[in-house]
Order: C-alpha cells, then structure tokens, then sequence
C-alpha cells in the first residue's frame, strides 16, 4: 500500500493553472512543482509531459449533473432557466483558460487535437438526461428531444460567456435565461 496523496489533482492542477496564465506555457515545470508544493517528478509521474499537463491545467472538465440539476423549480422552464444559468457560470470560469490553451503559439493545432476529447458531447449527454427527468418531473410536453434541449442549451451558454469574455455583455440573470427558454419550449 502505497503513501496517502498529500497533494490532490484539483490542488495541483490550480497551481499549475496559475502559472501557466502568470508565465505562459513555455515556464518551466520546476516553477509549477514549486508552486504546486510537489517534486517536478511527480508531475512527470502524474501527467506525462508538460504538454498533457498544460491541457489538464487548462481545459475545464464537464459540470457533472448534481452541479447542474439544483432544487426544483415550480415549472420546466424554471428548472431549465435554473440549469442555463449554472451552465453560463461553469462556462465563464472555464473558457479563460481554455482560450488560452486553444490559441497559445506554444502549442500547435496537432497538440491540441491530439488531447481533444468529446467533452461538448458529454456535457450534451448530462443535459439531455437531466432534461429527460425534468420532462418526466413536471408531465411536461416538448417539441425536440431532451439531447436536443440540452445541445441548444450549450450553444446559448457558450454564446453568452464568449461575449462576457471579450467585454460584450453582462452578467446572464434569470429574465434572459427564462427568455431563452420560453423561445425554446414553444418551438415547433
């Protein structure tokens, strides 16, 4: 049995997250051990290379469902509102870093396809379940499927927190999320 983690992933990973933004993707790994509180061994152990951590440091991993899926609401469209709006705040924390990842010159088109997931569509799977409970929940009629609602739903929210990235808009509160999904329940 070996020693218990002292350091965990998220910890590690926030560090690293840190000095890649501070420093950029060429610093080297010593500073990100150092900042992480571990042996540059480690991290080799862990990642690989710099270049998988740097990915795992700056891609954002999917909402699970409990992050998404809150109290419920007195109707479909609340519980919906309710979930775009968590799905904008994950987005608003994660798509800086991932900007930053997907157009730094350190790290060419290759690398970055080369550790691409299919993370848009698990995201999409989460909505589409959750969305088929709610559905379910409230007795409630739609006119495309769950998965649909929940691919929709993504490109709203990346939409709204690309512009609050670059400066274009506010904060997305619950009259623009309930608009959002008014328009997108009474869709034929």
């Amino acid at each position: 049995m070996g020693r218990p983690r002292i350091h965990s992933e998220q910890s590690i990973l926030a560090a690293a997250r840190r000095v890649f933004i501070a420093e950029g993707a060429d610093v080297d790994t010593r500073r990100i051990a150092g900042a992480a509180g571990v042996s540059q061994s480690l991290l080799f152990q862990r990642y690989g290379a710099k270049q998988a951590l740097f990915f795992a440091a700056m891609l954002p991993e999917p909402p699970s469902l409990a992050d998404l899926v809150g109290s419920a609401g007195e109707t479909l469209c609340d519980d919906l509102s309710a979930m775009l709006l968590k799905l904008c705040d994950w987005l608003d924390g994660s798509l800086p870093g991932a900007v930053r990842a997907a157009v730094h010159p350190g790290f060419p088109d290759l690398i970055a396809r080369s550790h691409a997931t299919d993370r848009p569509q698990e995201i999409t799977t989460v909505l589409g379940q959750a969305i088929s409970d709610l559905i379910v929940r409230h007795g409630s009629k739609v006119s495309c499927s769950p998965e649909g609602l929940g691919e929709i739903m993504v490109e709203l929210a990346h939409g709204r927190s690309l512009m609050r990235l670059v400066g274009g808009v506010g904060n997305p509160n619950d009259d623009w999320a309930k608009r959002r999904i008014t328009q997108l329940l009474s869709l034929p």
